[in-house]
């Protein structure tokens, strides 16, 4: 099993890949269609976005994921505070998103944590985010992720008939540490769903018209584990680590410098955090592989 996940884990970190290069690629085209005008920024949350009693509806929700679509933050144009102020308006974005347990509001939860680590990554590699501001962000967005209880009620409204569904309520209200990973294989599993199949920003439309609830448990799953490394990274650099070296050295530093954050389960997705899974998405981080 151990092998299996990691084999997946890796598998979706090409997935998130190629979303990256799928939305890049359509940020161009929306800015050319645009013009002179300039990439619109989120200047307060969408009146529509408070929750209501059946939760938010799906044109609202789909106003919030196009609004965070048309964030493009840079990092090498000049001017990093635009960036940066981008950057807790998409928090805030988040947050709004985040507090309604309904099927819609975690796919596009986790569609705007994907945006946020990897904006977050890249400005603590370049310069432009201090580790304390890292950390500070990636603690925000942590607060006020998709709860479990959301979870709960997303299952139970989105996959009333699957046992593996039920059975994984049961555990999330257990009280007990969930590993994510392993919960959304089973899901998909039982739904006969390929795990390579997830919300690409072409495809998360169609998600969103054809709710799956294995789809969306993935994906905040997925975004879960991506955090956590984002915060190993984040706590290396404020611990004086070099995130410019060379991997085995990288891979030393990780183990001498936060040792207890190293195969250690990750806050958020209860899944040992490895040396090779730090070291190697830092190295894409750096590369620009994850940049959206």
């Amino acid at each position: 099993m151990r092998k299996h996940s990691q084999s997946t884990l890796h598998a979706l970190a090409a997935l998130i890949a190629v979303c990256s290069a799928s939305c890049d690629q359509q940020t161009e085209q929306t800015a050319a269609a645009a013009s002179s005008k300039k990439t619109p920024t989120i200047t307060s949350t969408p009146a529509n976005l408070k929750p209501t009693d059946g939760g938010a509806k799906l044109p609202e929700v789909r106003t919030a994921w196009k609004q965070a679509a048309s964030v493009s933050i840079m990092w090498t144009d000049g001017n990093p505070e635009a960036a940066k102020r981008q950057l807790s308006e998409l928090v805030e974005l988040h947050k709004a998103v985040s507090e309604t347990p309904a099927y819609e509001n975690a796919l596009v939860s986790a569609d705007c944590e994907l945006k946020l680590y990897n904006s977050i990554v890249p400005g603590l590699i370049s310069g432009h985010l201090s580790p304390d501001e890292a950390r500070s962000l990636l603690a925000s967005i942590a607060s006020n992720r998709f709860s479990k209880s959301s979870l709960i009620t997303m299952l139970n409204t989105s996959a009333p008939d699957s046992k593996q569904a039920r059975a994984l309520v049961a555990e999330l209200q257990s009280g007990k540490p969930v590993n994510l990973i392993e919960a959304s294989n089973a899901l998909l599993l039982e739904q006969d769903a390929n795990l390579l199949l997830g919300p690409t920003p072409d495809r998360l439309g169609e998600f969103l018209d054809n709710p799956n609830a294995a789809r969306a448990f993935q994906y905040h799953a997925l975004t879960a584990v991506f955090l956590d490394v984002a915060g190993v990274i984040a706590a290396y650099a404020s611990a004086g680590g070099n995130l410019h070296a060379d991997d085995a050295a990288v891979a030393a530093g990780l183990l001498e410098k936060v040792p207890k954050l190293i195969n250690a389960p990750g806050l958020l997705s209860n899944r040992s955090i490895s040396v090779s899974i730090v070291v190697d998405y830092l190295s894409k981080w750096r590369n620009g592989s994850f940049v959206k």
